[in-house]
C-alpha cells in the first residue's frame, strides 16, 4: 500500500473486519462493535491530524507547484479541499491542548469534540489551559449537544464582557442562500447564530426522527427481524432535505395564533 509498514498493518487489519457478517450477530454484539469501532475511527482521525500536521509542515507538496497541502491531497484522493484543511487546522490547535490530544488520541473524544475545544481555547486562550481538564471531562460525560452549549457557556462565564462583541460579530455574520438551477433543484446554504441554529436543529432533528421511525417500520414489515439501515427507504441526507421540507409544510400550516415553545437550554 505504501512505505509505512504500520499503515500496511492497519490496511490489513481493516480487510479482515470488512468481511465480518454482522447481519448473523446478535443485536447487542452489533452495538457494542458499532461503539468500538466509533473510538477506533477517533483514534485514526487523531492520527490523520498528526500525519496531516506534519505533511503541511514538511512544505512536500509545493514540489509540484500545489499552493497549499489542502489542494494537493484534495487533487490525490478526489475530495473537497476544505476537509484536509480543517484537519490541519485541528493539528495546529492540538498542539495547544495537551489534554485534548491525549482523550483524542486514546478515542476517549471525536474530532467534533476536538473542533468544539479548540473553538473555545481560541476565543478565550489566555483561561483555556486552566480548564481544559475540566472541558475534557464534560465532553466524556456530556450528550453532543449538551456538551456544545456547556462549552459556550464556559466561553461566556470566563469573560462576559468580551460576550457583547462576539454575539455582535455571529449576528453580523448571519445569511441564508436559497437559490433555484435550471433544472428546478433548489440549493439551501447559510449561517445562523448560535441559539438560532439551535432552535432549527432541534426542530430539523425532530422531524427527522419521526421520519427515520416511519422508514424503520416500513422496512421492518418488508424484511422482519434482520432489518438494518441498508433497507431503509431514504439516505440520512435525504431524509434531513425532507424533514426540512416537512418543517416549511408545518410552518405554512400552523395556526396564526400559536404559541411559541419556550427555550430549553441544558448544562
Amino acid at each position: 500500500m505504501c512505505s509505512i509498514v504500520e499503515l500496511d498493518d492497519v490496511a490489513g487489519a481493516v480487510a479482515v473486519l470488512a468481511k465480518v457478517d454482522w447481519v448473523g450477530l446478535p443485536g447487542e454484539v452489533m452495538g457494542e462493535a458499532v461503539v468500538d469501532l466509533s473510538v477506533l475511527r477517533a483514534r485514526l482521525d487523531a492520527v490523520e491530524a498528526a500525519a496531516t500536521g506534519a505533511f503541511h509542515r514538511s512544505q512536500a507538496w509545493t514540489a509540484d507547484g500545489s499552493k497549499s497541502s489542502g489542494a494537493w491531497l484534495a487533487y490525490r484522493t478526489r475530495s473537497a479541499k476544505g476537509e484536509h484543511d480543517r484537519v490541519r487546522r485541528r493539528a495546529v490547535v492540538l498542539g495547544e491542548m495537551a489534554v485534548v490530544q491525549a482523550a483524542f488520541d486514546a478515542g476517549r473524544l471525536t474530532a467534533r469534540h476536538v473542533d468544539v475545544l479548540g473553538w473555545a481555547q481560541a476565543s478565550r486562550p489566555e483561561h483555556f489551559a486552566a480548564a481544559e481538564a475540566f472541558l475534557v471531562a464534560k465532553a466524556m460525560e456530556l450528550r453532543w449537544r449538551s456538551f456544545r452549549i456547556a462549552v459556550r457557556h464556559w466561553v461566556n462565564v470566563v469573560d462576559p464582557d468580551a460576550t457583547d462583541d462576539d454575539l455582535s460579530d455571529q449576528a453580523g455574520q448571519r445569511h441564508l442562500h436559497a437559490s433555484r438551477s435550471l433544472n428546478g433543484m433548489g440549493r439551501v446554504d447559510g449561517w445562523l447564530e448560535p441559539l438560532a441554529f439551535e432552535a432549527f436543529h432541534t426542530a430539523l432533528e425532530r422531524i427527522e426522527q419521526e421520519l427515520f421511525d416511519a422508514d424503520w417500520a416500513q422496512a421492518r414489515e418488508r424484511h422482519g427481524e434482520l432489518v438494518n439501515v441498508s433497507h431503509l427507504a431514504r439516505t440520512p441526507a435525504q431524509r434531513r432535505a425532507d424533514a426540512l421540507v416537512e418543517m416549511a409544510h408545518r410552518a405554512t400550516t400552523a395556526p396564526r395564533d400559536g404559541k411559541r415553545p419556550l427555550p430549553l437550554v441544558n448544562i
